[in-house]
């Protein structure tokens, strides 16, 4: 399995739940979990068919269980020059 290729589990979705809760933005979410970005979707919308309906009974991650908030996103460092 490669590392784009990772399954959601329950622990992964608390925290999903809890950045998008504090306000994260959601492709900093899917690259933080090397996810795609529409799983990330699913899971805030829940929707009929999708990922994030297996995932609704599941509560965001309290504050102090998330990773820190990133000062930039990769993108935005790299065009800085702050990117190794």
């Amino acid at each position: 399995m490669s590392q784009r290729d990772r399954s959601i589990d329950d622990a992964m979705v608390a925290l999903i739940k809890g950045m998008i809760k504090r306000g994260d933005v959601q492709s900093d979410i899917a690259a933080f979990f090397l996810i795609n970005g529409g799983r990330i979707n699913d899971i805030r919308n829940c929707t009929p068919g999708t990922c994030g309906e297996k995932f609704r009974h599941i509560k965001p991650a309290r504050e102090e269980e998330l990773p820190p908030t990133w000062p930039a996103s990769a993108y935005e460092l790299w065009q800085k020059g702050k990117w190794p």
